[in-house]
């Protein structure tokens, strides 16, 4: 994507991205030894989702706070669920599962089905909301702002490319965090090259993520190897 695009992005994703390092902060200290060892693989899922969610609706959810709100979590245990269910369909026709109603196929339509009804919700109460609101103003608020403003789309066409954004956002970004996470656990000293270079876009893009989005290509490499 052009950083012309992206710098819209930044600041939502920026904030929740401060949030998810305070959690693991939080985690370490609780451990008390100053290291953390467990499975973060819920958390991150619960970043991916965080982070769509305000990309999309300009709006927080609460996944990194203490107390997560359950039908979010229920979101997002569907979309695990959904990919979980997608794997045996993969080795055999779809329609062999339909045909002979397996449990995989019934979880998977199940899975489905939350996510299509939890999508519609999210949209529904948030086309509500803007026109109770009134007028859309120039602000940057999230992508179902700037699409239901511009009036391009039908709203069912809105819909659907807000529940694709949903499933896909969480689960690829979550999936490619957990790689990439572990492919640096298992080449240190590429970790610590990657550390170097974000430290020293921080301190040369003072403050500025855009600037600092374009000083860090050993991350971007790495990320797109991970893919």
């Amino acid at each position: 994507m052009a950083p012309e695009a992206t710098k819209n992005f930044l600041p939502l994703l920026d904030a929740v991205s401060r949030d998810f390092v305070s959690v693991l902060h939080r985690r370490i200290k609780k451990a008390g030894s100053g290291n953390y060892s467990g499975d973060i693989s819920d958390d991150l899922f619960r970043f991916a989702f965080e982070s769509i969610t305000n990309v999309i609706f300009g709006e927080r959810q609460g996944m990194l706070e203490e107390v997560v709100n359950p039908e979010a979590q229920r979101f997002i245990d569907a979309i695990y669920q959904m990919f979980h269910t997608s794997v045996p369909m993969l080795n055999l026709p779809p329609d062999l599962f339909r045909l002979f109603r397996t449990k995989t196929w019934k979880d998977h339509v199940a899975a489905w089905d939350v996510i299509f009804s939890k999508a519609d919700i999210y949209t529904q109460n948030f086309y509500w909301e803007l026109r109770q609101k009134g007028s859309v103003h120039h602000d940057y608020r999230g992508i179902l702002y700037r699409l239901l403003g511009d009036s391009k789309m039908s709203f069912e066409d809105i819909k659907a490319n807000v529940t694709e954004m949903l499933a896909g956002g969480v689960d690829t970004t979550s999936m490619t965090l957990q790689w990439h996470l572990y492919e640096m656990a298992r080449n240190l000293k590429v970790q610590d090259m990657l550390r170097a270079e974000v430290l020293a876009a921080r301190r040369q893009a003072q403050g500025d993520m855009a600037t600092m989005l374009q000083l860090v290509p050993l991350l971007k490499a790495s990320i797109k190897e991970t893919l």
